[in-house]
C-alpha cells in the first residue's frame, strides 16, 4: 500500500522508510514552508493539528499521509513540556537542553516521552497511535556520541542489563529504536491494517 510521509528532515524520511517496509510504500513529502505548530503539550493532539495542517498543503494526494511526533514529559512539572520541549528549550535556555537536568532538581526526576504517529486520507480516515517510553532525567547530561537534542539528559528504563544508566545519546541508534520507534510503528501498521480492512 502507499502512504506519503510529511517531513522536512531526509534522515527522518529514509529511516522511517527502512521500519515501514514491507508492509507499506512509502513516499516522501516535504513540505512547502511550516506546517501549523499548536502550543500544546499532548503529542496526539500536535500530531492531529499538523495532519489537518498538512492535508491543506496536499490536497491532491488521495491515499494517506501520516507524520510523527515526540514529547518529553517530566513528573515533576506535571507533565510539562511535552511536546513543547524544543519550543520551550529555545526560548528559556537559547536551545541548551543540559539545562533541564537543573529544573528538575532534587529526588523527582522521572520522566517519560511520548512518540505519536498519525494518519489521514482524502476520505477523511484518521489513524493515530503512541507509544511511551519511561525513565528519568540525569542529574548532568549524559553525553555520546550518538544522539540529538534531549537525547543525553534522558534515560530510559533499560530492558538490558548493560545499558542501563545510559542515556539515548550513549547507545547506537538501533537501541532506541528498537525500544521506541519498532514499538510505536508495529502498532502503526496494526491500526492501519483494521482501518483497511
Amino acid at each position: 500500500m502507499k502512504i506519503y510521509f510529511v517531513t522536512g528532515n531526509r534522515f527522518k524520511y529514509e529511516l522511517m522508510k527502512k521500519v515501514m517496509s514491507p508492509d507499506f510504500d512509502m513516499e516522501w513529502l516535504k513540505p512547502v514552508g511550516e506546517l501549523e505548530e499548536p502550543k500544546e503539550r499532548e503529542v496526539e493532539k500536535v500530531v492531529m493539528k499538523k495532519l489537518e495542517s498538512a492535508r491543506r498543503m496536499f490536497p491532491d494526494i488521495k491515499e494517506f499521509i501520516f507524520i510523527t511526533d515526540v514529547g518529553l514529559h517530566f513528573e515533576a512539572l506535571d507533565g510539562r513540556p511535552g511536546a513543547l520541549i524544543k519550543r520551550e528549550t529555545r526560548e528559556r535556555f537559547g536551545g541548551d537542553f543540559s539545562k533541564w537536568c537543573e529544573v528538575v532538581k532534587g529526588s523527582n526526576r522521572e520522566a517519560k516521552v511520548v512518540d505519536a504517529m498519525g494518519a489521514i486520507d482524502k476520505q477523511g480516515r484518521k489513524v493515530i497511535v503512541k507509544h511511551e517510553v519511561y525513565g528519568k532525567i540525569s542529574e548532568k547530561p549524559a553525553k555520546g556520541e550518538y544522539g540529538f537534542d534531549w537525547d543525553e539528559i534522558f534515560i530510559p528504563d533499560w530492558d538490558k542489563e548493560e545499558l542501563k544508566g545510559k542515556s539515548f545519546a550513549q547507545v547506537p541508534e538501533e537501541e532506541k529504536q528498537r525500544i521506541m520507534l519498532i514499538p510505536l510503528v508495529e502498532k502503526f501498521k496494526r491500526k492501519m491494517k483494521e482501518v483497511l480492512i
